[in-house]
């Protein structure tokens, strides 16, 4: 059976204790983040799970670098962390950023990316 074929696939409804909350997808590949902090790469289109990791927080944004070797994780208190894909999964990167709410990657160089945070105010410090 093909997933693609809407008319011959049946979706199994069942409830779940850890659902999906946040995904981004390239051209063959696919990420899902769980609210229990798991977060699972698929190869495209024949959905096979590659490898998984343990954020030990909820993703609230992902998103893939234009090459795909790099994941950005923005989980739900606003800290930005990035992952590396290796033969072994995923590596965390020595990189982090509080107070963080979006993040896009750059389409043409997969190593730049731009960020919006939110910075104290002048009468704050």
């Amino acid at each position: 059976m093909c997933i693609r074929d809407r008319d011959r696939y049946d979706v199994e409804s069942r409830n779940t204790d850890d659902p999906i909350c946040a995904i981004s997808a390239q051209e063959g590949l696919l990420v899902v983040g769980r609210s229990k902090g798991s977060v699972h790469k698929y190869n495209l289109p024949v959905v096979s799970l590659e490898s998984k990791v343990f954020l030990n927080c909820t993703p609230q944004l992902m998103g893939l670098n234009c090459n795909s070797t790099r994941l950005s994780v923005v989980d739900v208190n606003g800290i930005l962390t990035f992952w590396e894909f290796t033969a072994q999964g995923f590596t965390q990167l020595n990189f982090e950023k509080r107070d963080v709410w979006e993040m896009k990657w750059a389409d043409d160089d997969p190593l730049q990316f731009c960020l919006l945070y939110t910075s104290p105010s002048p009468r704050d410090s």
